[in-house]
């Protein structure tokens, strides 16, 4: 057999295997929510006491994409902190402050506003805070774990030692 045709073949090949996995799941079902429909309730116990959560679709336990939504109260803030996959943030109402590193450094805040779209790396160091109430999308490729850079600044770590 020639090169060329195997090397044709081969590609062929790869490009089938690439589309079935690209394909859409057969027994998928459309999502349609409003506002009214999301389910509301504490946020994960990785972020201070105040926040609330809905899962809009996935789980944030399982390896899977997923889509949450977060009410941020006023006067809210998150140490830094990193997760295991990239983020997508998107703010839906308010504002948040965000910057990236490893300490909380007020001079270095900026302020994302309402439509702002940000992509948070892997491993990427970063803390924000929330003057006013907001409502924060996430979008991530699960199991979604949040680890502080100080792990005194680890609300769960807190929990545990009262």
């Amino acid at each position: 057999m020639n090169k060329g045709l195997v090397l044709t073949i081969a590609a062929a090949a790869l490009t089938c295997l690439a589309l079935a996995a690209w394909s859409p799941k057969q027994d998928a079902k459309p999502l349609l929510l409003t506002r009214q429909d999301l389910d509301w309730g504490l946020g994960p116990d990785a972020f201070p006491l105040g926040v609330h959560a809905s899962i809009v679709e996935g789980d944030p336990d399982q390896d899977e994409p997923f889509t949450m939504r977060f009410k941020l109260p006023g006067k809210y803030r998150i140490e830094p902190h990193w997760t295991t996959r990239e983020q997508r943030l998107t703010v839906l109402s308010g504002s948040i402050e965000l910057a990236l590193g490893e300490r909380f450094d007020e001079r270095k805040l900026k302020t994302y506003g309402e439509g702002s779209y940000l992509v948070i790396p892997a491993r990427a160091r970063y803390y924000l805070k929330c003057d006013r109430g907001s409502v924060l999308e996430l979008r991530s490729q699960g199991p979604w774990e949040v680890n502080y850079v100080d792990r005194a600044d680890d609300p769960r770590e807190q929990a545990a030692s009262l």
